[in-house]
């Protein structure tokens, strides 16, 4: 049944073709959301905003990649085009290479580094004269637990990129606070999303692994990515509108073992 904690609001999600950003963009559509359904692979694009449309809520797509500034403007443009506003920015869209450092390419670096914190920065950096101008916004940005200093083999590039993600969300929950706009940093642990379903399956055993990731969590599993949408859709909902700047741990306690 569909609620209205985001009624009337203008959403959009990237990375929102599949994983946590479809989800996200399925529960914000839902509590009344009209979504904008950005992602590099149109299909999977497609496919979130057919899923919407089924249940007869409102939802757009476009393709963008969220490395190019030019794209990433366009996105702004396009949203208000078809929408007439936009009041919520999920930047969801991410990604990881498993290299050592040494073993990184340059290309390889600045792919992580430009979807997971590049990325990012440009939308809000083109959304954020919009929302001023209309006294009002929320920003959602994506982190990690490794935002936070976890931190997995092989990972310095993801953990740098998330790391940074913070310092982004901060300064600007700072600074565009008197205009009205929120801003907040979701920090997930593992979720069952292609993504690390595809690092476990790359393992010798991948059921020996979930298992074993499962079992560091206080509460036995790893998150689903409707679990990642419900905290996001929280943030984004005036039932945060007194919370900015925060980082939002939905960890299972993983990080409460190790504080």
């Amino acid at each position: 049944m569909a609620g209205n904690r985001l009624a009337d609001k203008v959403a959009i999600i990237t990375g929102a073709g599949r994983g946590m950003g479809r989800a996200g963009a399925l529960a914000f559509a839902r509590e009344g959301a009209r979504v904008m359904v950005a992602d590099i692979i149109e299909e999977n694009a497609k496919e979130t905003v057919s899923l919407i449309k089924t249940e007869g809520l409102e939802a757009n797509y476009l393709k963008i990649d969220v490395t190019s500034s030019d794209d990433c403007q366009r996105l702004i443009e396009q949203t208000i085009a078809w929408a007439g506003r936009v009041d919520i920015v999920y930047n969801n869209a991410g990604i990881s290479i498993a290299k050592r450092t040494e073993d990184y390419t340059l290309e390889d670096f600045e792919r992580v580094i430009g979807i997971n914190l590049r990325g990012p920065f440009m939308i809000c950096k083109y959304v954020l004269p919009h929302m001023r101008e209309r006294g009002s916004g929320v920003i959602v940005n994506t982190g990690s637990i490794n935002s936070l200093g976890s931190t997995n083999p092989l990972h310095a590039v993801y953990n740098a990129s998330k790391a940074g993600i913070l310092g982004l969300t901060k300064g600007i929950a700072m600074d565009y606070a008197q205009y009205g706009i929120r801003a907040n940093l979701l920090c997930p642990t593992y979720t069952s999303t292609p993504m690390v379903e595809g690092y476990f399956n790359s393992l010798e055993d991948p059921a020996a692994a979930r298992r074993e990731v499962a079992s560091k969590h206080p509460l036995g599993r790893i998150a689903t990515p409707d679990d990642i949408a419900k905290a996001a859709l929280f943030l984004a909902s005036d039932e945060a509108a007194f919370i900015t700047g925060i980082t939002l741990i939905v960890d299972g306690g993983l990080t409460s073992r190790f504080a």
